[in-house]
């Protein structure tokens, strides 16, 4: 491309300029909205998860007890598995941010990129992690555990009906777990028929689980941000600006791992072991 087009497109790289941030680059965004919506969401369901165990432990009403021990049953595979992929997916992220400054010592990317490889494997393997999930929790209780989840996520859709601005979250929300929902029906009839069923959708079904919840993380974020109206401060802004980013580029993922766990095993059992 001419010089004389790069200057059309971003006058800041004209040389009588000062040098640019790297933030005028939307990949450069692009990769630090992601280390930051999955960070900030994370976070986020990790303290909820863990109020959520200690009414597990000490709630005096028994029910409450009940319930709260069953999201933490669902919920612990889910955060173990989701957590560390997306905390490794970010560390590259850095370091592809750094460019050939993350891949040296100097910087400490490299080590970051490193050491958080191990968490994907610490606790059993994410691929077990997975199979917990499927396996045994989505029909722990009679396969009551994920509807106490989902209608959790759908409360909170309900409450952003009488709040302006709400349905740019609420609606894709929506729309994502009303997938999840369906997918989480089909699988479990098809685990029925065939075991392999729970080890070929896990994976993908974790992750499709773990974008949903963090979906419900920020867009309840998000909701508290709107309903402070004119009282609205810099870091409700970036909440919601960081809410606008997952819901758009994030959240459409689902789309993708709704579609692989419908595929079933089939394509995954027809090789022999001796093609391997």
């Amino acid at each position: 491309m001419p010089a004389s087009a790069c200057r059309a497109v971003r006058p800041e790289w004209q040389t009588d300029q000062p040098p640019a941030s790297i933030l005028v680059h939307p990949d450069v965004r692009r990769m630090l909205l992601t280390i930051r919506a999955f960070t900030e969401g994370g976070r986020a369901l990790a303290v909820w998860l863990a109020l959520e165990m200690d009414k597990a432990a000490l709630h005096p009403d028994t029910s409450v007890r009940s319930a709260a021990d069953g999201l933490a049953a669902l919920l612990t595979p889910v955060i173990k598995a989701a957590f560390t992929d997306m905390g490794f997916e970010s560390a590259v992220l850095g370091q592809q941010v750094l460019g050939g400054h993350g891949y040296i010592c100097e910087w400490g990317m490299e080590q970051l990129v490193r050491d958080a490889r191990i968490a994907q494997i610490y606790e059993g393997t994410n691929g077990v992690q997975a199979l917990d999930l499927v396996g045994r929790k989505l029909v722990l209780e009679d396969g009551a555990l994920p509807g106490h989840f989902f209608a959790l996520v759908r409360a909170t859709i309900t409450d952003g009906a009488g709040i302006p601005g709400a349905t740019e979250f609420t609606l894709p929300l929506a729309a994502a777990l009303d997938r999840l929902e369906a997918a989480t029906v089909r699988l479990v009839n098809r685990m029925r028929r065939d075991p392999a069923e729970a080890g070929a959708a896990s994976v993908d079904y974790l992750r499709f689980m773990a974008l949903v919840a963090l979906g419900w993380m920020w867009t309840r974020m998000a909701l508290f941000a709107l309903t402070r109206g004119a009282a609205m401060e810099d870091h409700h802004r970036s909440k919601l600006s960081v809410a606008r980013f997952f819901m758009a580029r994030l959240l459409p993922q689902t789309l993708a791992l709704d579609a692989s766990v419908a595929a079933g095993a089939a394509s995954l059992m027809a090789m022999t072991q001796d093609e391997f």
